[in-house]
Formats: structure tokens, C-alpha cells, sequence
């Protein structure tokens, strides 16, 4: 059996966390930086891809854009999402460590 993926969705991080999830992270950047809701949705998506390539990377330190980093602050508000998003991904909690 062959399986076909859009290739819109192969290139894409929404997928690590549920749909209301997603919807609600993007809600939030869009009300806390964004104030346009395709940026909030690339910022959202770009910040999902960011924390899975730093769970597969532990100890590289990896740095996210400052858009990213938007999205990173928006998501760590959210702590039950978070926690359940780093176990799932990670394994761990990915800690945000300002520089």
C-alpha cells in the first residue's frame, strides 16, 4: 500500500500538537505579537519544528528566531499543553533558558 501526503503537509509541524491546540496557540500570538493570523500560524508551525529539532539535538543549543521565540513564550504559558507536547516529542520538558 502507498500512502500520499500533500506536500503542504509534509512540511509541516502542526501535526505535534492537536488541532485546538494549534488553533489556540496561534489565537494567542496573534493577540500577543502578530496581529495577522498567517504570520501567527508560520510563527506557530516554525516554533512546533524549533522544540522537536531541540528535542532531537539535546545539548546543541539550538536558538530560535525572535519570532519563534514569540511563539515559544505564547506556548510555555499554556503548561498542561506544554508539559504533554515535551513528553510526547521529547521525552523531557524542554526548559526555556533566556540568553
Amino acid at each position: 500500500m502507498t500512502a500520499v501526503v500533500a506536500p503542504e503537509a509534509a512540511m509541516t509541524a502542526r501535526f505535534l500538537v492537536r488541532p485546538d491546540a494549534f488553533d489556540r496557540l496561534v489565537d494567542r500570538v496573534v493577540v500577543e505579537a502578530a496581529g495577522d493570523r498567517d504570520l501567527a500560524i508560520r510563527i506557530v508551525d516554525q516554533m512546533l519544528a524549533f522544540l522537536a529539532a531541540s528535542a532531537r539535538n539535546p545539548g546543541v543549543g539550538l536558538a530560535p528566531s525572535r519570532l519563534v521565540d514569540i511563539g515559544w513564550h505564547v506556548f510555555v504559558l499554556d503548561t498542561r499543553e506544554y508539559a504533554v507536547f515535551c513528553d510526547q516529542v521529547a521525552g523531557r520538558f524542554i526548559h526555556h533558558v533566556p540568553n
